[in-house]
């Protein structure tokens, strides 16, 4: 299980970089056939890669279009990532005029956010046990704070975040706890907030498709759907009656 489930993290890896934050998941879970099955599949596809459409092409892919996309799409309103809401408040872009203009304090600002959110999941991870929520818990987390992480987050990602909303009903189903079934409602509609209807709808507001810094914001609510997931997380490792609790053997 531990090999099939590397070999499609790194075909993931090798689609979308931003699911190699899965090393050090998989590190810290000591699961190392893996990893090193994960690793494997990444070299093979890229050497098949190379083959198929040549060395440049995909150096050109790394070095510059790469650079170029995220130059472009990171100050888009709709783009959930955190740095995207940096990016509104101090240094803007064509379709978003910033509160103030320093580029250097963003910079500053994304790297401590970066930083702090993935010393936060290594603690996170480090602190959950190792029993099947417990697992289950990191697993999400990882997902979670890859979201956060990217710079580039399109809203038809979020399906992704399933998997954490399915263990908070099914908590809620066996403990009886309300509060998980709260958390998972109030953040699938955070998540689901219709931000492409409301986009167009504010420019004609404004009159010009250069919106504030303010209006940018109103879209980046669903990001507080990631961050309350995220919280959950923390809620059910210290409420949890099954967090401690071992699959029996037959």
């Amino acid at each position: 299980m531990d090999t099939g489930g590397g070999i499609l993290l790194g075909i993931a890896c090798v689609l979308k970089l931003f699911p190699g934050l899965f090393v050090v998941y998989l590190i810290l879970q000591k699961k190392w056939k893996a990893l090193l099955s994960m690793i494997i599949t990444i070299v093979i596809t890229m050497l098949l890669t190379i083959e198929v459409i040549g060395i440049n092409d995909v150096l050109h892919f790394f070095t510059t279009v790469i650079t170029k996309d995220s130059s472009f799409w990171i100050a888009y309103p709709l783009n959930l990532s955190l740095e995207s809401t940096v990016y509104f408040l101090f240094i803007g872009g064509e379709q978003v005029i910033p509160l103030i203009h320093s580029r250097l304090l963003a910079l500053l600002i994304i790297s401590i956010l970066d930083f702090a959110l993935l010393a936060l999941l290594i603690w996170q991870i480090h602190k959950l046990p190792s029993t099947p929520l417990g697992n289950d818990l990191a697993y999400n987390a990882v997902i979670i704070v890859m979201l956060l992480l990217s710079p580039i987050i399109w809203q038809h990602i979020y399906p992704i975040l399933l998997l954490i909303l399915i263990l908070l009903l099914k908590l809620f189903l066996e403990e009886k706890e309300r509060i998980y079934l709260r958390i998972g409602v109030i953040s699938f509609l955070l998540l689901s907030l219709p931000i492409h209807e409301l986009l167009p709808f504010i420019t004609n507001i404004i009159g010009s498709d250069r919106i504030p810094w303010y209006a940018a914001l109103m879209l980046q609510v669903p990001i507080a759907g990631v961050l309350l997931l995220w919280f959950s997380i923390w809620f059910i490792t210290r409420r949890s009656k099954n967090l401690y609790v071992q699959v029996q053997d037959n």
